[in-house]
């Protein structure tokens, strides 16, 4: 059966990432082949198994590069700190997937303004951030909205 034949795959895979959905279970599994398949086209990350989505190590391997895969993962990595942390790392922007989670922490905020993911994601708008993120310490509140102001005007 080609479909489980791990070079006939990964061939595919180069061609159509997407074509991950039509490989047998074991090819879904493996790590080469869906890195291939992700490579070509970060959507077919939604064709690998559910113990590749939730594989930590193998998302860690593979972000922040292609960081939209997160998308994909199971629940309990798309909340995990170092993914995210990874993932604004990289200055690819902010996947959607991640958003709730970035928006609701200043610790992810900072680390994406730090590395213009807040630019790339066109979220500088300070009323938009701002809906998000709730800082108690006045002093902060006031120096992150001074950060927002000087990022959206140097837009």
């Amino acid at each position: 059966m080609l479909s489980d034949n791990k070079t006939f795959c990964i061939t595919a895979a180069k061609q159509n990432g997407c074509s991950l959905q039509y490989m047998s279970n074991n090819m879904r599994d493996d790590q080469d082949v869906v890195h291939t398949a992700v490579k070509q086209n970060s959507n077919a990350f939604q064709y690998a198994s559910e113990n590749l989505r939730g594989d930590r190590q193998f998302m860690l391997s593979i972000l922040p590069k292609y960081s939209r895969i997160i998308a994909w993962a199971l629940p309990e990595l798309q909340d995990d700190r170092e993914i995210i942390l990874k993932i604004l790392g990289g200055g690819m922007g902010i996947p959607n997937a991640i958003k709730k989670f970035v928006y609701s922490s200043p610790e992810y905020i900072w680390v994406a303004i730090g590395n213009h993911n807040i630019l790339d994601a066109k979220i500088c708008k300070c009323r938009e951030i701002s809906k998000y993120v709730y800082i108690q310490h006045s002093t902060l509140n006031i120096l992150f909205m001074l950060v927002c102001i000087i990022f959206f005007w140097r837009v």
